[in-house]
């Protein structure tokens, strides 16, 4: 059983509280989630005060928003255009701007809507209209691309310092879990540790990035694997593989 679509004053009131403003032009919802939530609007090429509207399809669900928002973080638009072909993402560009330019009439005065996908002829300018489009089931394959990227798990690098843990480059957690922690608790006792030791002191870590999870939830995504890095990191990893050429471990 379908859900029952929301009334439009109840798509007005949920497509402003996504966009953070009360839509400007007409649209209608073209994606939902299983219980109506809108993910993608398509807009009209005019806003409601004349002004051409280049972009067709938008992206408003939130957790699919804040998703592709973190692959442009991470340079998804540059890596984008250089693993898309060219050829590929100008084509994109043309069939969007057939279709948004077919819904207006040839004797139409004033300015009109131009460029493709996020009004750009060249390019890609922005990651979040080119997997709306293509959720709303146009051929997008920059969509595509972002699609493949979302699908994988996402990766995140972990420091284990002397004193606490820290996300990426210089966010410190003060989490009682760093080398000085595990070396004195379990690392120290015995060169090499014995199984026992180091099983303890991989758990110890496992509960850290457990708590961390809980209270970052953003910074480690669920589904994420986390490279744990720096010389004690290395060191678990010798150990718990007895392989000296390991530079990291990765805990599911």
């Amino acid at each position: 059983m379908t859900s029952p679509q929301p009334s439009r004053t109840a798509d007005d009131e949920r497509v402003t509280e996504l966009l953070g403003r009360a839509p400007m032009g007409p649209y209608e919802v073209v994606v939902r989630r299983a219980d109506g939530d809108p993910v993608v609007i398509r807009n009209g090429p005019f806003l409601d005060d004349g002004t051409p509207m280049p972009t067709r399809y938008w992206l408003i669900g939130e957790d699919e928003s804040r998703a592709v928002a973190a692959l442009e973080a991470a340079g998804g638009v540059r890596r984008a255009e250089e693993e898309v072909p060219a050829a590929a993402i100008a084509a994109a560009h043309t069939a969007h701007a057939l279709e948004r330019d077919s819904l207006i009439p040839d004797d139409r005065p004033g300015p009109r809507p131009t460029g493709g996908v996020a009004g750009t002829r060249t390019g890609v300018k922005c990651l979040h209209a080119h997997y709306a489009r293509l959720l709303a089931g146009g051929d997008d394959p920059v969509g595509r691309w972002v699609d493949e990227q979302l699908r994988r798990p996402s990766r995140v690098r972990l420091d284990l310092g002397r004193e606490s843990i820290t996300i990426g480059a210089d966010r410190p957690i003060d989490l009682p879990v760093g080398v000085a922690a595990l070396r004195g608790e379990y690392l120290d006792r015995r060169d090499p540790p014995d199984p026992a030791d180091l099983t303890n002191a991989i758990a110890l870590l496992g509960d850290a990035i457990d708590d961390l999870a809980r209270e970052f939830p953003d910074a480690i995504p669920v589904g994420a694997v986390l490279h744990v890095v720096a010389p004690a990191g290395r060191g678990l990893a010798r150990l718990e593989t007895g392989d000296g050429d390991t530079v990291g471990v990765e805990v599911d």
